[in-house]
């Protein structure tokens, strides 16, 4: 049985996705959005990946004779997680439920909750909406934007982002591999209050919420132990069963 408030990528919860980027999807003209979704599920979004600070989507145009002619379509972060990076890490120490539920692909309420809270911009609002879209460019000549490959790239995003919250973590900027790697080094250093407080000063904020301030304490108070939650160093999917036991996050 899953966790309390960490759900597995599903119908419902896809829909939960997109309906927190409905801002965007409102902007883009009905029959580009079918178009768009169309060709999604039919495979034409062919690459989805992150190069030079943007999400850039390979769409498969129309078979020529000899050829296809291909599009690209290049998008901007949301927002900038990097300046977020360290309180994440602290909290995912804090938190070993929300790093677990990060692992098995589960969306956790409370943990994108408080990135909210952090004033990190996971989804976009009414306000930043247009001005997302305002930086996504696509190759293809169509004269009104924007077109239905954008509405292909926008919805194969949303998925991604529904099948991993790790990527959607990466589609903010995040290097999730030195993410999770600086959440273990937290977890490694013998001034732990000294760490995570020069945290949360630097970010001018309060770091925890109750339960994590409660983990803090009990950290604290038992220095001579081992932290039984650490991350090993060298995480791989081999490993997954140990990681759903020691994180206790069963399904």
């Amino acid at each position: 049985m899953a966790r309390q408030g960490a759900q597995k990528s599903n119908t419902k919860n896809n829909s939960m996705i997109e309906l927190k980027w409905k801002a965007v999807i409102d902007r883009i003209e009905v029959s580009r959005q079918r178009r768009g979704k169309a060709m999604e599920k039919q495979g034409q979004v062919t690459t989805l990946s992150i190069k030079d600070g943007r999400i850039v989507a390979e769409i498969q145009g129309p078979k020529m004779r000899y050829a296809s002619q291909d599009y690209t379509v290049r998008m901007p972060f949301l927002d900038d997680g990097t300046t977020y990076q360290e309180q994440i890490a602290s909290i995912l120490f804090l938190r070993p439920d929300w790093l677990g539920a990060l692992y098995r692909g589960q969306w956790t309420r409370d943990f994108w909750d408080r990135l909210s809270e952090m004033g990190l911009e996971w989804y976009p609002t009414e306000r930043t909406a247009m001005k997302w879209l305002s930086g996504v460019t696509c190759t293809c000549r169509e004269p009104e934007v924007p077109c239905f490959h954008v509405a292909a790239a926008l919805f194969a995003l949303l998925h991604k982002m529904e099948e991993s919250p790790l990527l959607a973590l990466g589609f903010l900027g995040l290097d999730t591999e030195h993410l999770l790697d600086k959440a273990h080094h937290i977890g490694g250093t013998t001034e732990l209050g000294t760490s995570l407080t020069m945290v949360g000063q630097s970010q001018g904020m309060k770091l925890f919420g109750k339960e994590e301030e409660a983990v803090y304490q009990e950290t604290v108070l038992s220095q001579s132990e081992r932290i039984r939650h650490r991350l090993p160093p060298n995480w791989d999917e081999s490993k997954q069963t140990i990681w759903r036991e020691r994180y206790m996050a069963w399904e």
